[in-house]
């Protein structure tokens, strides 16, 4: 996976803010080609394809910036929440 843009932008952020890529690429965007004709087109931003392993979504997300942490931690439990 590509440096994320944070690194990018503020690379010394990798000392204290590690990050493990769990995907291997940007989030699949499609047009709805089932919407009538006519009006403009609509485009799905589809985060349930996110991530590469069976999982997606923005979880896979903060999970790519926890799990270093809690690695380094010696966690062997991890327990995330979501709205």
């Amino acid at each position: 996976m590509d440096t994320p843009l944070l690194h990018q932008r503020f690379p010394r952020l990798r000392e204290t803010l590690p990050h493990i890529g769990l995907s291997s690429g940007p989030t699949p965007v499609r047009r709805l080609e089932a919407l009538p004709a006519g009006g403009a087109p609509v485009w799905l931003k589809d985060d349930g394809a996110f991530g590469d392993g069976g999982w997606g979504g923005n979880k896979v997300r903060k999970l790519e910036w926890i799990l270093p942490d809690a690695h380094r931690r010696g966690a062997r439990t991890i327990l995330t929440v979501g709205g």
